[in-house]
């Protein structure tokens, strides 16, 4: 097993570098790594990291705050000024108004925090996401959240609290 795992690490390598002929892997078993031996192992890492959810379908509410980041970003560029209103994503918005703007969770509109240049912040300290909008209530106990840079993600009212909000807004909860 060891002698075809070590063939096709071989023929991998062959097609990101064709001129490379690589330390045998029994060699970097027992402690003598050769050059490419850290990134080998770095790729396979980030292959792991990001086809983690790969495979997941989004609910409808991360697929509705992703598109309305999406419109947010895309105003900033286009017009360079942060959008104030749905008025000023309006024209980037995927989808009729009322689907995007209403959480299929709780049934509300979604809070949008606006006036805010997300490319502008500094990232946190401990946490590089910013809250940029959310369920207004969620359900269970959790709400999805967009933060930027762009990612929604499943909170508990305790992570909420805890999540980095931009200047001038904090957690509603």
């Amino acid at each position: 097993m060891l002698a075809s795992n070590s063939s096709r690490l071989y023929d991998f390598l062959q097609l990101l570098a064709p001129k490379f002929t690589p330390m045998p892997i029994e060699n970097t078993m027992n402690g003598k790594f050769g050059f490419w031996s850290p990134f080998v192992m770095s790729l396979g890492v980030l292959a792991l990291i990001g086809c983690k959810n790969a495979d997941r379908p989004l609910a409808p509410a991360e697929d509705r705050l992703l598109k309305i980041g999406n419109a947010y970003v895309n105003a900033v560029n286009k017009n360079k000024t942060v959008p104030k209103s749905v008025a000023d994503i309006k024209a980037f918005l995927e989808g009729s108004l009322d689907d995007v703007l209403i959480s299929p969770g709780d049934g509300e509109k979604f809070v949008i925090l606006w006036g805010i240049d997300y490319n502008q912040l500094p990232p946190g300290k401990d946490d590089p996401f910013t809250v940029a909008a959310y369920e207004k209530n969620g359900v269970d106990g959790k709400r999805y959240v967009l933060r930027f840079p762009r990612s929604v993600v499943l909170m508990t009212d305790e992570e909420f609290r805890k999540a980095i909000f931009p200047p001038g807004h904090q957690c509603p909860i």
